[in-house]
């Protein structure tokens, strides 16, 4: 028995596919094959679906076969989820594509709007060399850093391809093994998908936290160009590029 339900909208041109209980992230790859090669832009609908629990080796065997998808150059993906836990996990399936693409909402409203709104590209400041600092404190985890980058967007100095300073000397990561290996993940995919080219800047003032650290790296292949781990605030800002 199929726990989705696809529906076809005519204006604007969308297919909807509403999830439901029990649910597996094999599911998605199901309902997109039935879907098919359509140009139509989709909607995938998780909002009755809480809860999701997924293995790290399940989210990064259905990031791949999401990546095998075949997709008209218009057609575009919006996942809504339930949470923002969830909405993180869905972030790493999808983490291979451009925001441009498929992009996780946390309101059904907002994905429509998205999905009919035209591609009217991305202003950027050029010239710009001052970097952002990012502070976290205490035990982070992958909720902890997707409420942080949705907060750096809101910040009205931010621009894209702005140089980042997370600063964690007053952080720890999570204990839970499954929890830092979805974030090293997840830091990958996004970097990947939204700041490939960009410097970002890790800056960490303990031994374990920069062993830490860069071994979530080296597992999950962190662009080094791009990304890289500093014991120095110094150094950190000289190696972004920004006035100390």
């Amino acid at each position: 028995m199929s726990t989705w339900r696809i529906t076809h909208e005519q204006e604007p041109d969308l297919v909807v596919v509403d999830f439901a209980q029990p649910f597996n992230f094999e599911n998605i790859d199901f309902a997109a094959q039935e879907i098919g090669d359509s140009d139509s832009s989709r909607l995938f609908n998780f909002v009755d679906c809480t809860g999701l629990s997924p293995t790290t080796t399940e989210l990064l065997s259905m990031g791949k076969k999401a990546a095998a998808w075949s997709l008209a150059d218009q057609t575009r993906i919006a996942f809504v989820a339930g949470s923002q836990t969830d909405a993180g996990l869905l972030r790493i399936v999808i983490s291979r594509f451009s925001e441009q693409v498929m992009k996780v909402f946390l309101s059904a409203t907002e994905a429509r709007r998205w999905l009919s709104a035209r591609d009217t590209g991305v202003s950027e400041v050029i010239g710009r060399s001052d970097h952002l600092p990012v502070r976290l404190r205490g035990t982070i985890n992958l909720d902890d850093v997707l409420q942080t980058q949705q907060n750096i967007r809101q910040q009205p100095e931010y621009y894209p391809g702005q140089p980042l300073l997370w600063d964690l000397r007053e952080a720890s990561l999570t204990e839970s093994l499954a929890e830092v290996q979805d974030l090293a993940v997840f830091i990958a995919g996004n970097h990947n998908r939204d700041r490939s080219g960009y410097r970002s800047a890790i800056l960490v003032d303990s031994h374990i936290m920069d062993l830490l650290i860069r071994e979530m790296a080296k597992v999950s292949e962190w662009p080094s160009e791009d990304i890289r781990v500093f014991r120095s605030y110094k150094e950190a800002v000289g190696w972004l590029g920004a006035p100390e």
